[in-house]
């Protein structure tokens, strides 16, 4: 049986879709200094390549989409983390 092996570099984004940059509520210099903050930039360099698998690194800014957030707020972190990490520059669209 071949095995493979999924590497997911979730927090590596840096793209900025405009239509997802409207929901930014601070000046785009501060959101950009969040960002570099709060990016695991370089993460997929821990990703070995001579192991045959497969990377899925996701293009997207995590501050304005976060792919390991479930949208119903079920996730570990729950609505008190969510809400004091990102309120300081998001508004909520739903």
């Amino acid at each position: 049986m071949d095995k493979k092996i999924i590497f997911h570099i979730p927090h590596d984004g840096h793209e900025f879709p405009a239509e997802l940059m409207e929901s930014v509520s601070v000046p785009e210099d501060e959101f950009l200094m969040y960002h570099r903050k709060m990016s695991d930039t370089r993460a997929g360099g821990f990703a070995p390549r001579d192991v045959g698998g497969e990377t899925f690194a996701f293009p997207v800014s995590r501050l304005l989409c976060d792919v390991e957030r479930f949208i119903d707020g079920s996730e570990t972190m729950g609505d008190t983390a969510w809400a004091f990490a990102m309120s300081a520059f998001m508004t909520e669209q739903r």
